[in-house]
């Protein structure tokens, strides 16, 4: 497996990552595997050099981290050998503070996570949605961690510019490039932005739309490969080349003086 560096954490993950949406309890989904059932995917994951693994305290309420949790526990997987992220943020149920991104909520969420995954600690704790209640403020440059990392959560950073070309340069310093969003009235500007940022997805003046059969996927360090499209489709194929010989006599080397 070729391990690959989590942003600027310093943690190896593998390319691929196990998500634990599927498994926690048919009631909450209907399409949803019994919790038991995750066991034999982590073992095949792990079998495979996977170490990366996903959760969310939404997913079932709970029993989607209890699966991955008890998974892990029952194969005897040491904690060091795994990385595992999970969220907060979604309602957990009709209670006011069980849903948001409140500090009480999040230190609550951090509780009954922990005690779902047995573990003592998350390697990645996101926030699963926006919260207008719960706002914060700070002061970003380019240089800044929430600048140069490809965070997804509820969060806006806001920057000054003097130049198109001063953009162009922010935008490219960065190892990340998945997508990118142009707001403009001048659709001149908005070509030449396109075409000098190194984004794999742009929106001109709308946001997070797409279509299966369009090639989605990232630049620099967003992602290996493209999905939907025929181009996913030959991430599955092999290139094979056949050169026949069809005269009695064999051919020379071609680069034989």
């Amino acid at each position: 497996m070729d391990y690959r560096r989590l942003g600027s954490t310093g943690l190896k993950v593998s390319p691929l990552c196990l998500g634990m949406m599927s498994y926690g309890s048919p009631g909450w989904q209907p399409w949803i595997l019994e919790k038991e059932a995750a066991r034999d995917f982590v073992k095949l994951a792990l079998d495979n050099g996977v170490n990366f693994f996903d959760a969310s305290d939404f997913c079932s309420y709970g029993q989607s981290e209890e699966a991955l949790g008890t998974a892990l526990s029952g194969l005897g997987v040491r904690r060091e050998q795994t990385v595992i992220s999970t969220k907060v943020g979604m309602p957990m149920s009709g209670i006011p503070n069980e849903q948001g991104n409140s500090r009480k909520r999040i230190r609550d969420g951090i509780d009954a996570s922990l005690r779902w995954l047995e573990t003592d600690y998350f390697d990645l704790y996101l926030l699963h949605k926006w919260d207008l209640r719960s706002r914060s403020r700070n002061r970003s440059t380019r240089s800044s961690t929430i600048a140069q990392e490809e965070i997804f959560g509820p969060v806006g950073v806001i920057i000054r510019f003097e130049t198109e070309e001063d953009l162009v340069e922010m935008a490219n310093d960065t190892p990340f490039g998945l997508s990118l969003g142009i707001w403009t009235e001048d659709y001149r500007k908005a070509m030449r932005v396109a075409r000098a940022i190194k984004s794999g997805t742009i929106w001109v003046n709308t946001h997070k739309i797409g279509q299966p059969s369009v090639p989605m996927g990232g630049f620099k360090e967003s992602g290996i490969g493209r999905e939907n499209g025929i181009d996913a489709i030959l991430e599955y194929l092999q290139i094979k080349n056949t050169y026949w010989n069809l005269n009695e006599d064999p051919i020379a080397w071609p680069l034989r003086s």
